[in-house]
């Protein structure tokens, strides 16, 4: 029989194990439903484009084309259920993040670049040990989510904007960044629960977002958090990111 020792030491691989198994099934889950959903959606816009045709009146045209617009959002659900149901496997290599975060207008747009205001700290390394197409979409997430929550707040003054800064902890050997924006959590919802994964306020969208977010940060021996936020100073996320190569095969080996 196992002593208690061996019985405890074997938890957490049965964790992993099962953590694995319900991915798994996630992502079979995903693909079964993009399927099915793809397939009602397609003939949905196909019927609609032929309806359009027959159309007189800017009414029904207008109506044609909110039917298109829901099978859009439709369309974005799914590849976000599908985009969440895969596994985070990291290629690592050395990249600028400056460069990086630079690089982030091709994925915004313009009006909403123009307002994202970054600044590096001194002392702060520009390169940076990780997956630059993960750490891109981390990033993303948590700016547009910035701009979501601010743009919800009855502030506009205040909500314009969203801040990047980047500073470089020598102790520790990270850099971080930090990502604010006018917005506030309510203090009655639990300041963790917005790292849960499908918790949303807004109906149009899954809540993946900051949770895959924070699995890309663990999947680089990082950490996302929410540091602060207050109706007052508004709402700072930081993204935590070993600079050195050290972590790249600890890296490989997660999720």
């Amino acid at each position: 029989m196992d002593s208690q020792a061996d019985l405890e030491s074997s938890l957490p691989h049965q964790d992993v194990r099962v953590e694995q198994i319900d991915r798994r099934v996630l992502r079979a889950f995903a693909d079964q439903l993009a399927h099915r959903l793809l397939g009602l959606v397609n003939g949905i816009e196909s019927y609609t484009d032929m309806l359009a045709d027959t159309l007189v009146t800017d009414e029904q045209r207008e109506l044609s084309l909110r039917i298109l617009e829901g099978t859009t959002r439709i369309e974005r659900l799914v590849a976000d259920l599908r985009r969440y149901a895969q596994p985070v496997e990291p290629v690592v290599r050395t990249l600028d993040i400056e460069e990086l975060i630079q690089g982030l207008d091709e994925f915004l747009s313009t009006d909403k670049w123009s307002r994202v205001k970054v600044n590096t700290e001194s002392g702060a390394p520009s390169e940076l040990a990780g997956d630059p197409m993960l750490i891109r979409q981390a990033l993303l997430a948590l700016i547009q989510n910035a701009f979501e929550a601010a743009s919800s707040i009855d502030a506009p003054d205040r909500a314009e904007n969203v801040r990047l800064a980047i500073s470089y902890d020598s102790n520790s050997g990270v850099t971080e960044v930090r990502v604010w924006s006018a917005s506030y959590i309510e203090e009655a919802e639990p300041a963790e629960r917005v790292f849960e994964p499908f918790y949303s306020t807004k109906t149009s969208h899954l809540g993946i977002g900051l949770s895959l977010a924070r699995r890309i940060a663990e999947a680089h021996c990082g950490t996302l958090s929410l540091s602060s936020t207050d109706a007052k100073n508004g709402t700072e996320f930081s993204l935590r990111l070993p600079c050195s190569h050290d972590h790249s095969n600890e890296m490989l080996e997660l999720d």
